[in-house]
């Protein structure tokens, strides 16, 4: 018998039109955590561009060693600081700062690509009913966009990443 939590992801799953099993149910609960976190960290925070791009490149080292070291948000304020310590090397910090929620529907989107095995974007399909899913999961369902803006800004998000990867 399943958990309400197993009940609500196998659901999430199942607007991605991905077959729910364990494993997928444990990935899809660990992703979710720490996207949200991981969000509401760059929220509490309010990172400059050196400090976000300082946590983007930690996590692409290595986030479960990030997200090992945020369960506590009263060390949030010297954990932002100690992002200026994170040396950055070739990556660029010219442009934009990624707003954060842009930063989690694009995790999100890792989460599906990962989980149903394609890299499509697709319009009102099911990564956007799976992305949509995730938000009124995560209690910020006000803040998820409609299908287009959300297949422009996470098309968008993904191309900035690349650029910024390439000329790393």
């Amino acid at each position: 018998m399943r958990t309400d939590r197993a009940e609500a992801l196998a659901s999430i799953l199942a607007e991605g039109g991905i077959c729910a099993d364990d494993e997928k149910l444990s990935e899809l609960d660990r992703a979710i955590r720490q996207a949200r976190l991981f969000y509401d960290f760059r929220i509490a925070a309010k990172l400059d561009k050196y400090q976000s791009a300082a946590f983007a490149e930690l996590i692409s080292q290595n986030p479960d060693k990030v997200l090992s070291h945020l369960p506590d948000s009263g060390d949030w304020p010297i954990l932002a600081q100690l992002l200026y310590d994170v040396p950055l090397n070739d990556i660029s910090i010219d442009g934009r700062i990624e707003e954060p929620i842009t930063t989690l529907l694009v995790d999100l989107c890792e989460v599906y690509f990962q989980l149903k095995g394609t890299r499509k974007l697709g319009g009102n399909g099911p990564h956007y009913r799976f992305t949509k899913a995730c938000m009124e999961y995560l209690n910020l369902a006000d803040t998820m966009p409609n299908a287009d803006t959300l297949r422009k800004s996470v098309g968008s998000a993904f191309k900035r990443r690349n650029r910024n990867s390439i000329a790393a």
